[in-house]
């Protein structure tokens, strides 16, 4: 039961520590007759582990909840990272006898495919406020108000993250545009 109770709190980050804090405080309140009143010669004993095992299983399953949805977003800010909305254009492959793009036909290659990219994108974040944030919310809160309080702390850690996310693809854009140029 222990073990139990240690790889589901212990394998949390911070982040979802802070998030899970009041399931975990519940979770701990049901251990606690453990602590003091109970002995070898309790009657209660099966009761208490009953009790004990179904607020982990509790648990667990919210965490489990918690974490797919995590991992979805996740996989969202990944794709935003790792999205090229800059794409290169191979100079030296064309033939030599061959006019290079006019410059309407150059902008057209780049301006399509980075409206596609970030329409795609835009599509992806949505689906985390609308979606699995609130997912979170409603496992957690049993509310769907996309501005909970306790939830504060982890709205900010994922806008970081987004930031970031965000940050690294117009950095590698701008390094795309500097070896067109050069």
């Amino acid at each position: 039961m222990l073990r139990e109770y240690n790889e589901s709190v212990h394998s949390l980050t911070e982040i979802e520590k802070k998030l899970l804090e009041d399931p975990i405080r519940r979770l701990n309140r049901a251990l606690e007759p453990g602590h003091e009143s109970l002995n070898l010669s309790s009657l209660g004993i099966p009761d208490f582990i009953e009790n004990c095992m179904r607020s982990i299983n509790e648990f667990r399953d919210l965490k489990k909840k918690v974490a797919k949805s995590a991992g979805m977003i996740e996989d969202i800010v990944k794709s935003i990272e790792d999205a090229v909305i800059l794409r290169e254009y191979d100079f030296e492959s064309r033939k030599e006898n061959v006019a290079l793009p006019s410059v309407m036909e150059f902008y057209n290659y780049f301006e399509e495919h980075q409206k596609k990219t970030v329409e795609e994108l835009v599509e992806k974040y949505k689906l985390i406020g609308d979606n699995f944030l609130r997912n979170i919310e409603e496992s957690i809160l049993n509310t769907s108000s996309k501005n909970a309080r306790i939830m504060k702390e982890y709205y900010y850690y994922w806008e970081r993250r987004i930031y970031n996310a965000l940050v690294k693809m117009i950095l590698r854009a701008l390094l795309t545009f500097k070896n067109l140029i050069q």
